[in-house]
């Protein structure tokens, strides 16, 4: 499976990222929340992408932290204190070390474990996965009019292209984040 998500190497040599990406270790198993609305940045759900690993002989799934799942809770996962070294943003590859001052707690949760209890969770409250997974961000034709269409949707020319003028305006939400100054919107 391929994620498709904000970031990389840029063609003047730097490097972009967003800060709620996720970083991924190439040729590690996953267990991935997706969203399956339009998205900007990630599909990953709060940076919900969880390596299979092997801790002490039993399975767990770790976050980019290196922390592990415990539990899941009704705000979500529940992690424990890092096992492993963090997944490095950029320039490295395989799987970060684990911490050897830190021991394993009992409570670890497996990919069924896992699974299961967010299958549990979803059912008592009434909901269900549906909808038509987007692999491909949100792509804004005009963001100062909030007019949007998924990347991979139709497609419209921009309002520049089409010969019209893109006001200068700060939209509503923005006004109190940015006071007007003289010289500017």
């Amino acid at each position: 499976m391929i994620i498709r998500q904000f970031g990389g190497p840029r063609p003047d040599g730097g490097f972009s990222v967003a800060g709620d990406q996720v970083y991924l270790v190439e040729g590690a198993r996953y267990v991935v929340l997706l969203r399956n609305t339009f998205w900007n940045l990630s599909p990953v759900v709060k940076n919900y992408a969880l390596r299979v690993e092997d801790v002490d002989g039993v399975e767990a799934l770790i976050d980019t932290a290196g922390r592990a799942v415990a539990a899941v809770e009704s705000a979500g996962p529940s992690f424990t204190p890092p096992l492993f070294a963090p997944v490095p943003q950029v320039g490295v590859s395989g799987a970060p070390p684990r911490l050897s001052s830190v021991k394993a707690p009992s409570d670890l949760m497996s990919r069924e474990e896992f699974v299961d209890s967010l299958k549990n969770h979803a059912r008592a409250r009434g909901m269900a996965m549906s909808g038509t997974f987007y692999d491909l961000p949100e792509a804004h034709d005009d963001w100062r009019t909030g007019e949007n269409v998924a990347s991979n949707g139709p497609r419209t020319a921009p309002a520049a292209a089409s010969g019209a003028p893109i006001p200068d305006v700060i939209p509503p939400e923005f006004k109190e984040m940015f006071p007007a100054t003289e010289g500017s919107p």
